[in-house]
């Protein structure tokens, strides 16, 4: 028998066990075991209780996130400004946003040959 996250083998195991019942005795030992049982218990309680809290929060704070995102959706569609924004820009603006470009190109390329 082999515990692996100690890697103690049968004889280590028998060894800590007479050990034990050295120090704290026959009548101590069930004592002992008990209140190492409830302590084990307690904590493992405890860390249940922290992990459905997490849960239910988890859950309540989905839902806001949907109901908020519901909320930005139907603001934004009534919103007149955002329609507006929505359009494309006219073809006046997209041309002479083109032509600037390409001045800026020839400028570049005059200076790297310069």
């Amino acid at each position: 028998m082999t515990l692996l996250f100690f890697d103690l083998g049968g004889g280590e195991v028998f060894m800590i066990l007479f050990i034990v019942l050295l120090l704290f005795g026959a009548k101590k030992i069930p004592e002992f075991a008990r209140g190492l049982g409830k302590g084990i218990r307690y904590i493992k309680n405890a860390t249940d209780d922290i992990q459905r809290d997490i849960q239910n929060n988890m859950g309540d704070v989905k839902n806001d996130l949907d109901v908020n995102r519901k909320l930005y959706a139907e603001k934004r569609d009534q919103d007149p400004q955002n329609q507006s924004q929505s359009q494309p820009r006219s073809k006046e603006n997209d041309d002479s946003a083109g032509s600037d470009r390409k001045e800026d190109d020839q400028k570049t390329d005059q200076t790297k040959s310069d």
